[in-house]
């Protein structure tokens, strides 16, 4: 497998701990389903955290163990939503 090289500036991914949360928060509260993420400080693994809609000030790197103080170092979130799509397909063919 080979690694894609980005040009230009890296982007961040992790943002204020109480910018994500308000934002977070419209979405959750507008019916979407939001998944915290977060950065080991030591590793520098990615990670998401399993309880939606929930946010925590601190995470444990499933890779290293090194507890990451979010509040300190920022966060994002991943939005997850449900598409009522039909169970069967509609009749008549499409062109």
């Amino acid at each position: 497998m080979t690694k894609l090289k980005l040009k230009g500036k890296k982007k961040p991914l992790d943002f204020p701990f109480e910018k994500v949360i308000k934002r977070a928060n419209e979405l959750a509260c507008g019916g979407l389903t939001v998944y915290q993420k977060f950065t080991c400080d030591k590793c520098k693994q990615r990670l998401t955290m399993p309880i939606a809609n929930a946010f925590y000030e601190t995470g444990s790197c499933d890779r290293c163990g090194h507890v990451t103080d979010i509040k300190k170092r920022g966060c994002n979130y991943t939005v997850m939503t449900a598409l009522n799509l039909p169970s069967h397909p509609p009749h008549g063919t499409v062109q």
